[in-house]
């Protein structure tokens, strides 16, 4: 009985772990895309003030 309550135990805490990393990497992957979505909109401004001058 407390093998089976032990195994339960770390089934659910493997999946857990595994929600919150994927929960983690979703995130990190969402903050590269602003960061990059930034950088382009940035690099778009500083080309219209070349063309502009």
């Amino acid at each position: 009985m407390l093998v089976a309550q032990i195994n339960e135990f770390e089934r659910y805490h493997s999946a857990l772990t595994l929600e919150s990393l994927r929960r983690e990497m979703e995130y990190q992957m969402g903050r590269e895309t602003d960061i990059e979505q930034e950088v382009s909109f940035i690099s778009k401004v500083m080309n219209t003030r070349k063309q502009a001058e």
